[in-house]
């Protein structure tokens, strides 16, 4: 599943931050780990993308995924 996630996204030099409710994503697989941070709550996510960590957010909940721009 992250190969779908790593297709829909230009990757670029900053990671995507995932904020995973599903538990589907997570932990993320040691060969997507530089390219995907995890988080565990969105606001910790939003920090991160505020700080320009990140390029975007993804958050995957029980019912399908949001962003973050």
């Amino acid at each position: 599943m992250a190969d779908w996630l790593e297709r829909q996204f230009d990757i670029g030099r900053k990671p995507i931050g995932v904020v995973d409710r599903s538990g589907y994503f997570t932990p993320i697989l040691p060969e997507y780990q530089g390219a995907f941070v995890p988080y565990d709550d969105p606001e910790a996510a939003e920090a991160a993308l505020r700080a320009d960590e990140l390029q975007v957010v993804l958050i995957i909940g029980n019912d399908g995924l949001s962003g973050l721009p």
